[in-house]
């Protein structure tokens, strides 16, 4: 059975040039597998820029961006994840100049700017970043956000990157905050990072 909103299909671009789902509004996308889409420039199985949209019962897998491997949300404004698994997704660094060290974040999800994102009984498993937060990753750029993360699991989440660096680098296998955020009800087991 088919809600309102996109449904109960299969969304796959193996080595695509941009994200599986583009958002600027409020969309509810439920039941679908995203999985193997690539997007140089971020979030390469979900974009959201600005709106309220709502994901509920999906799967985001094997996704590979600099930045938000799995989803990116700019500026979202009431974003929601219900019942999501983020699985084995990456922000993966490109190229080796030392601007590229600082991009590679949020290999399940990445959040910039204001707003507010909810994620409700989610998975994040297996996502691998190289700089911060391999599961999920949030900063609000000097703008007022807020992410409540309740009744999530994170496992097996990795930093790619190794010891090297100062400031905080390669931190976070579970989560990286640099804005409000609320965690509750929720497990954290074996995530990984080596500073």
């Amino acid at each position: 059975q088919q809600d309102e909103g996109v449904g109960q299909f299969l969304i796959s671009y193996e080595n695509s040039g941009g994200g599986a789902v583009y958002t600027r509004g409020s969309p509810t996308v439920q039941n679908c597998f995203i999985f193997k889409n690539g997007a140089p420039a971020g979030g390469a199985g979900i974009r959201v820029e600005g709106g309220a949209p709502t994901f509920r019962d999906c799967i985001i897998a094997e996704n590979i961006a600099i930045v938000g491997g799995g989803a990116l949300l700019q500026s979202p404004n009431g974003a929601r994840f219900e019942n999501c698994e983020f699985s084995q997704n990456e922000a993966r660094r490109i190229g080796t100049d030392n601007a590229s060290e600082f991009t590679p974040n949020g290999g399940g999800v990445a959040i910039l700017g204001a707003g507010r994102t909810d994620f409700h009984r989610c998975v994040f498993s297996g996502n691998r970043a190289f700089n911060w937060g391999a599961g999920l990753f949030a900063r609000d750029n000097g703008q007022t956000a807020y992410v409540r993360v309740d009744g999530c699991r994170f496992l097996d989440n990795e930093i790619t990157r190794g010891d090297a660096g100062g400031e905080y680098r390669g931190s976070g296998g579970g989560i990286y905050f640099d804005a409000d955020a609320a965690v509750l009800n929720s497990l954290f087991w074996n995530n990984l990072s080596e500073n």
